[in-house]
């Protein structure tokens, strides 16, 4: 089990969050594979998200 402080959580919901509107620009044809692997790092660094590589 892995335990969040509340500030790592909420970076985690904002990064997941962040993830579903990259899934739908990807999904709409608005951006191409290789946008949407560029921008999923910039945003995982942002958020600092620890769970980001449990999601691609």
């Amino acid at each position: 089990m892995i335990r969040f402080s509340t500030e790592q959580f909420n970076k985690e919901v904002d990064y997941f969050i962040a993830k579903l509107t990259l899934d739908g620009l990807l999904k709409n044809g608005l951006i191409t594979e290789q946008d949407y692997a560029k921008i999923d790092t910039i945003i995982a660094k942002k958020y600092g998200s620890i769970l980001c590589d449990l999601c691609r």
